[in-house]
């Protein structure tokens, strides 16, 4: 700068001074465009909450609406709550029944899918299979096949061994349309944990078996957490297989709703007061089990 006139310093400074100027300009555009962003996102988010939840909270206030007024258009957003329906629901002997029969289905489904999945991804992530990436591939895309396709096989099957209407029937329907997408998910998290700690438990003496039970699953847990929540809810939710293959023995929960819809009339109340009850052990658990459910599956989407 010594050696400068003092033109050229006033032009170095000219110079300096808009660039700092540019700098504060292109620092408020982004700050614009990032407030831009952050109000066209939390736009979208709110969309996507009313478009998920304006169905649930329909159906809780009409759970609570009399049966005169549950469907009246234009609908009444102002009434009387009352516990009709409520009344009816629990009053029905067969509901209870249907509530444990959907409980029992869920627990055992699974723990035979935590048991196939996990055994599964353990050997393809740990052992030299052949063809083990084309397996896993396989495997997912399986997924894929509507479960209506898997209905009318597994119908015959049953109704030819005499399994029609009991719980192993059940059972079995749900992991086979379950378990290729619990076996995918849980790869990701036995390809996270290093094959030194096989390794090391081998040398300490531990089998594969030994290994795999003492070390490997215990850090797996949030992935495991995550995969038996997921099945649990689905399998407590399914519809279709106890439509299929149930009867009067162990009519699942969600069949219950069948109950208050005729041929030309529906229960709309008592309806909707069933789908609020059935409702509730799901929201139980993912409230309580969140933080599992996101911890799993953050963990098993991220390598490293």
């Amino acid at each position: 700068m010594s050696g400068m006139t003092g033109q050229e310093q006033r032009m170095a400074g000219i110079g300096n001074g808009a660039e700092r100027i540019g700098l504060r300009a292109a620092g408020r555009l982004r700050r614009g465009g990032n407030a831009a962003e952050r109000t066209l996102f939390a736009l979208l988010v709110a969309l996507a909450l009313i478009f998920l939840l304006l169905p649930i909270v329909w159906m809780i206030i009409t759970a609570f609406k009399p049966n005169s007024e549950a469907m009246s258009l234009p609908p009444k957003l102002l009434f009387t709550p009352v516990l009709d329906n409520f009344k009816t629901v629990l009053s029905n002997p067969g509901f209870l029944g249907s509530f444990l029969n959907s409980a029992v289905i869920a627990v055992l489904t699974t723990l035979l899918t935590l048991f196939c999945s996990s055994t599964s991804s353990y050997a393809l992530t740990r052992f030299r299979l052949v063809g083990a990436n084309t397996l896993s591939t396989l495997i997912l895309i399986s997924r894929m096949i509507p479960a209506i396709v898997l209905g009318l096989p597994l119908y015959i099957i049953a109704r030819t061994f005499g399994l029609l209407d009991t719980y192993f029937i059940m059972v079995i329907a749900i992991t086979t349309f379950a378990l290729p997408f619990q076996i995918w998910l849980l790869l990701g998290f036995f390809a996270q944990i290093p094959k030194a700690l096989d390794e090391s438990a081998l040398i300490d003496g531990c089998s594969w078996y030994s290994a795999f039970l003492r070390v490997i699953l215990p850090i797996a847990a949030p992935g495991l957490a995550a995969t038996a929540i997921m099945t649990f809810l689905f399998s407590y939710n399914d519809f279709f297989f106890s439509l299929i293959l149930t009867g009067k023995n162990i009519k699942t929960a969600p069949l219950a709703v069948m109950e208050y819809m005729g041929l030309r009339t529906f229960d709309w109340g008592a309806i909707m007061a069933t789908g609020v009850l059935l409702a509730i052990p799901t929201l139980f658990i993912g409230i309580v089990f969140q933080r599992f459910m996101i911890q799993g599956m953050t963990a098993g989407a991220v390598k490293g």
